[in-house]
């Protein structure tokens, strides 16, 4: 059902059947876990907003958790990511070429070949032989990165739910950690380690869920420790250290190697850039999910598991299920509703196509911008480091400051209005933005008008016929970027709290299909229309900004789950014991 608030049919002192305050105060970080009014019975509300502060009240500042803790870490994660994107492909098309040049010496020893040399120019690779088998080769690095990250991060952000989000976040820098040493080890010894052994390191990074779990955990992170009011902001500083990361790794790893003169140095960076941060997520970044958060939800995960009605054959069946972390998107039975179920799947789908989109026109624009404008390197590294700039100012500056203007400004005027009608009543404005209301009209406001700016880009991109015209609807463009943070946001705030792990690692997962899916058709579109019309791929991309902007005004707002599973919860004897002995586990071990 559609609801504007979020609570249960209260009981005349205050508190429902399960003894949970059933009051206007009541809000998205109510404790989940709560003493009935005989103080005698553990009862719980599975998606009863928390306190997430008063989780770590009395706990010194170095242990209480914050966006601020992540945030530089992400920044070198995505600075180390960014950097490595160009000379990882330099360095496959040479080892390929290398491979290449050999075996050609040996099947024909009358020809003379030039050797290739490892870290320097080397004009003999400009062959379409060379070229084919090095785009096949990154090809296949994708796809098994891609694949089996967007199989592995539905798992990992549903555990993430009932263990923490910390080590998780590691796990995930520790496949892009041994991925660089695979890819070290080929460099420095290209006779002995065969540069197929790069695929491993793909295969290292996707089992740990590469960069689209670690942005999921990010997104989970600080949706633990912010409120529906604040959470789009702090998506924003995430996006906003991204695009910073991605801007400057590019023109840091061009620097470094004109310096140092071998590419490699950028290699051993990024390695040491990805053990600063799992060394950092490990020791020294603190848990956002308390350990009683932790507790109500592997004591929840046992009823689900203990109520299902299913074999085992069926649950490894289930568990085998490619796509069935997608059903927390077309959520059913109590408290939900079609409404629910349209926003999830709409804006899921905007989401999924968005960042596709951003994904895959990457290198459309490199070889677009060299046809038809004839740009190098110099023009491309410019466009998109100061393009990237614009986003980072977006995200961390105007958003934050519309949030302030249109939200925040807006909340403390009524509650002062409220207070001076009724002193009573500023309690229960306060409580407004702790609760999960799903999205917001701002909300849905800001999404509408980055469609319309990427819209208007894209559109801008096909027209241009001069490079400054194309660089100003670029900077046009940056302006969408609010709208992936502001999506992911507004998604959080339709389910629980304990559930934005699950929906997150579900939306990872229709991320790493759309980082494999969308290049290869962005790519096979531009190649096969470069010809004749290749601006038809920004033709492409601005109307379907423009479907997503119509199937935004089908998003509606205020309308989330409204769980009513907490009375069955609580009078589950299996559920009880299960969160009994979880606490009793919690007490011994001293988590």
């Amino acid at each position: 059902m559609q609801r504007q608030g979020n609570g249960s049919a209260a009981a005349p002192n205050g508190r429902d059947r399960l003894g949970i305050d059933a009051s206007p105060r009541v809000g998205e970080d109510t404790p989940l876990l709560a003493k009935a009014d005989d103080g005698d019975s553990i009862t719980a509300a599975s998606s009863v907003p928390w306190d997430w502060e008063s989780d770590f009240d009395g706990v010194p500042w170095y242990r209480k958790p914050s966006i601020w803790w992540l945030v530089p870490a992400y920044a070198i994660y995505a600075l180390a990511f960014g950097g490595i994107i160009v000379p990882k492909l330099n360095l496959v098309l040479t080892l390929v070429c290398r491979r290449y040049i050999a075996a050609q010496s040996t099947l024909h020893p009358d020809a003379q070949y030039t050797p290739v040399i490892m870290f320097a120019n080397n004009p003999q690779c400009r062959i379409p032989e060379v070229q084919a088998l090095a785009t096949e080769f990154t090809l296949y690095m994708s796809l098994l990165t891609g694949i089996l990250s967007a199989a592995i991060c539905p798992k990992i952000g549903t555990l993430s739910d009932r263990y923490g989000r910390k080590y998780f976040l590691a796990f995930a820098v520790l496949g892009g950690l041994g991925a660089e040493i695979v890819t070290i080890l080929a460099a420095t010894y290209p006779d002995t380690v065969h540069y197929q052994w790069i695929l491993f390191g793909s295969v290292l990074d996707g089992l740990c869920g590469s960069f689209t779990s670690a942005m999921a955990m990010t997104h989970s992170y600080g949706a633990d420790v912010t409120t529906p009011a604040t959470r789009g902001v702090a998506f924003g500083y995430f996006s906003g250290a991204l695009f910073g990361g991605i801007a400057l790794g590019p023109l840091l790893a061009a620097f470094i190697s004109q310096v140092t003169g071998n590419i490699l140095s950028v290699f051993w960076i990024a390695f040491f850039c990805h053990l600063i941060v799992l060394t950092y997520h490990l020791f020294i970044l603190p848990e956002s999910l308390s350990p009683k958060r932790q507790v109500a939800a592997r004591a929840r995960h046992k009823l689900e598991i203990s109520t299902t009605a299913a074999s085992p054959t069926s649950r490894a069946a289930r568990a085998a299920n490619f796509l069935a972390p997608l059903k927390i998107l077309y959520p059913t039975g109590a408290g939900t509703s079609p409404h629910l179920r349209m926003n999830l799947i709409l804006l899921a789908a905007i989401n999924t196509l968005l960042f596709g989109a951003s994904i895959g026109t990457g290198s459309v624009l490199v070889y677009y911008t060299n046809f038809i404008f004839n740009w190098g390197d110099f023009e491309t590294q410019m466009f998109v480091g100061l393009t990237s700039a614009f986003r980072v100012v977006v995200l961390v500056a105007l958003l934050p400051l519309i949030t302030y203007i249109f939200r925040t400004r807006y909340q403390n005027h009524a509650r002062r209005r409220a207070a001076e009608a009724d002193p009573d009543a500023s309690t229960t404005a306060a409580a407004d933005d702790t609760r999960t209301p799903g999205a917001d009209t701002l909300d849905l406001v800001l999404i509408r008008g980055a469609l319309v700016l990427e819209t208007a880009c894209h559109a801008g991109f096909a027209s241009a016929r001069h490079g400054g015209v194309f660089f100003a609807f670029g900077v046009l463009g940056a302006g969408g970027s609010i709208a992936l943070p502001l999506l992911q946001s507004a998604l959080s705030k339709h389910v629980g709290a304990d559930r934005v792990g699950q929906l997150l690692g579900a939306m990872a997962l229709l991320n790493g299909l759309a980082r494999v899916v969308f290049p290869a058709v962005f790519g096979g579109l531009y190649s096969l229309t470069v010809g004749g019309f290749p601006q038809a791929v920004f033709v492409v991309l601005s109307v379907t900004f423009g479907g997503m902007g119509v199937l935004s005004w089908f998003v509606r707002p205020h309308v989330y789950i409204e769980d009513e599973e907490p009375s069955r919860m609580a009078t589950s004897d299996v559920y009880t014991d299960a969160l009994a002995e979880e606490l009793v586990d919690e007490e011994v071990v001293g988590r």
